[in-house]
């Protein structure tokens, strides 16, 4: 199966855009959703269970951080997808580690990932860097920029990332 990690999932669209390429390359597709929104949540299981993905997809309602905690989450009721970990935020939200919800999704392996979570990248990439050893180690990472995510990259490129492409707000990171 092809196997996609989407961190930040909001509504799905890239955890369903990965669904119809596995498709079109008839392989089997396993993801896994983080996403700690209550607003975002309703919408992506909406998504999933309309497209017929439900039950590919295993949704987990928390925020991803480098270890097993809660933090402050806060709501931008304008913009949805720019909701975040924030000492501002409005209520909290649980924390955990990446390699802790693959274990307990059951993957043995993930093949690309996605991660757009508002600056908190580094983070949550320690908690699947550190958690898992070389387990866990996708062929390419997508992932948001745009909120000082320098930390992040750093971080990809001491694991054996090199930044193949980007645009305006993403880049595309693959494994050596």
């Amino acid at each position: 199966a092809f196997r996609f990690l989407d961190v930040g999932a909001n509504a799905g669209l890239y955890t369903l855009f990965a669904r119809s390429e596995a498709q079109a390359a008839r392989r089997p597709f396993e993801a896994i959703c983080v996403e700690p929104s209550p607003e975002m949540l309703v919408r992506l299981r909406f998504n999933l269970k309309a497209s017929g993905a439900a039950g590919e997809v295993f949704v987990f309602d928390c925020a991803a951080g480098a270890r097993e905690g809660t933090a402050a989450f806060y709501t931008d009721a304008r913009n949805r997808g720019e909701s975040r970990i924030d000492g501002a935020g409005d209520r909290r939200a649980r924390l955990r580690p990446l390699a802790a919800l693959i274990d307990e999704a059951g993957a043995r392996t993930i093949d690309a990932m996605k991660i757009d979570i508002e600056g908190a990248e580094k983070a949550a990439l320690e908690g699947l860097f550190t958690g898992s050893g070389s387990r866990y180690r996708p062929a390419f990472v997508i992932m948001e920029l745009s909120h000082g995510a320098d930390g992040a990259a750093a971080l990809l490129a001491s694991e054996g990332y090199v930044e193949t492409f980007r645009t305006l707000r993403n880049g595309v990171f693959s494994r050596r």
